[in-house]
């Protein structure tokens, strides 16, 4: 689904909307939920984008909810540089 739904996004396959919009309401890991508001932001779905983010927001997990609203340049709220950095260190300390 993090696949198929980005790809059928960017070809505007209406069919793929309703399906997406239900996986983002009951997934809020970031590796999936970037993929799908990334390509609804680059292709025109971008407000699309915010009322879904704005619907499951509460949901998704600080780091998911910082980067999806850098992505979608909202801007930052309290605690999002924070969980931001956090995320940081933790994939540095994957790497070492």
């Amino acid at each position: 689904m993090q696949r198929w739904f980005p790809l059928g996004i960017q070809n505007d396959y209406k069919p793929v909307f309703e399906p997406a919009h239900a996986f983002v309401n009951k997934v809020g890991r970031m590796k999936y939920l970037n993929p799908i508001y990334e390509t609804m932001c680059q292709n025109g779905y971008r407000e699309l984008a915010y009322k879904w983010f704005n619907e499951n927001k509460d949901f998704y997990h600080p780091i998911a909810k910082a980067t999806l609203r850098k992505l979608m340049m909202l801007g930052e709220e309290p605690g999002d540089a924070e969980a931001l950095e956090r995320h940081e260190a933790y994939k540095s300390f994957l790497k070492a």
